[in-house]
């Protein structure tokens, strides 16, 4: 839970493993809320259009990429490293992001639905069967607002399930910073537990 501390531990009597639960204090709790509700700051430092590079790699399925982009982005002051994928010829998909970050690699997709581009509400934590979670509403909303995304919204295909649209218009990677920022942000704030 958000507010619980866990830790697995032995009987040192007999060896058996238990789990101690540590409730955190509220005021903690809402301090470190009021924190992340903070709007990310962040910097292009560079970025170049690459050749032939495919999103998922292992699927025999190929992706039409009409642009590759690799960039180094600073948030909140760590440099990060990023890679772009723009699929406007892949039905569903508009954008493909991967970032390096200190839990891994992770990836997320920008969806096109009625002409804004979207994320989805699937997000981290995963839950315990290693199934993804879907955030709710109040969860996007700030999670939106801490990457400077667009107003949730509902998803008119999925009850209970909803949209972040990326709020920018202007399509393709190159000569985007606004997009290659948000896409960043969102990848971070949405994939990671960091927020």
């Amino acid at each position: 839970m958000a507010n619980q501390n866990t830790m697995q531990v032995e009987c040192p009597h007999c060896n058996e493993p238990f789990v101690v639960v540590q409730e955190r204090s509220e005021q903690t709790h809402n301090q470190q809320s009021e924190e992340q509700e903070e709007p990310m700051n962040a910097e292009l430092l560079s970025y170049e259009e690459i050749e032939g590079s495919q999103p998922y790699s292992g699927r025999d399925e190929e992706i039409p990429v009409e642009q590759c982009v690799r960039a180094k982005i600073n948030i909140d002051g760590k440099v990060r490293r990023f890679t772009f994928w723009y699929t406007p010829e892949r039905e569903g998909y508009k954008y493909i992001v991967r970032g390096e970050f200190d839990s891994g690699s992770k990836m997320k997709t920008v969806y096109s639905g009625d002409g804004s581009p979207f994320y989805t509400d699937r997000g981290v934590p995963k839950n315990t069967d290693k199934k993804w979670t879907y955030l709710d509403e109040k969860e996007c909303r700030r999670r939106a607002k801490i990457a400077g995304l667009g107003e949730v919204r509902e998803s008119a295909e999925n009850p209970d399930r909803y949209q972040i649209p990326i709020g920018e218009s202007k399509e393709g990677l190159v000569e985007n910073e606004n997009l290659l920022l948000k896409l960043s942000k969102g990848l971070l704030v949405f994939q990671t537990d960091s927020y």
